[in-house]
């Protein structure tokens, strides 16, 4: 039964890189199961309290992949292999975005003088010593 089905997929892959976009609609409920299964075990290594869910990273990579343009896709396994790629990059840009937050994001670089001098009410006082 597994390779009827993965033959089903890859017809349909191959029907979706050649514009038919009733295979796409096919398509996602039959790979969906999958993927979430997948989203979860990428999921499951990273950090306690993460807040991408399973169902949203899928949907997340599902949107990436279908905007994706001039790829063939040539079976099941190459749709898979590009989704766990996709998934990998929306969980570091995720990361990132997190990281970038953490560490005050945006917000305007002091240098150390210009916090030195604010420290000492614009007087600038050395310390040295005696």
């Amino acid at each position: 039964m597994a390779d009827t089905s993965a033959f089903n997929v890859t017809g349909l892959l191959r029907a979706w890189t050649d514009g038919d976009e009733s295979a796409q609609e096919k398509l996602a409920p039959i790979l969906w199961k999958e993927l979430h299964q997948n989203a979860r075990a990428y999921l499951h290594k990273e950090r306690a309290g993460h807040t991408l869910q399973a169902s949203g990273l899928v949907k997340e990579a599902f949107i990436r992949l279908v905007n994706l343009r001039g790829i063939e896709w040539r079976d099941r396994s190459h749709f898979f292999a590009m989704a766990s790629k996709m998934m990998r990059r929306i969980l570091v840009d995720h990361a990132r975005s997190h990281g970038y937050q953490k560490r005050g994001g945006g917000q305007k670089a002091v240098s150390l003088n210009d916090s030195a001098n604010r420290a000492g009410n614009g007087s600038s006082q050395r310390v040295g010593c005696s």
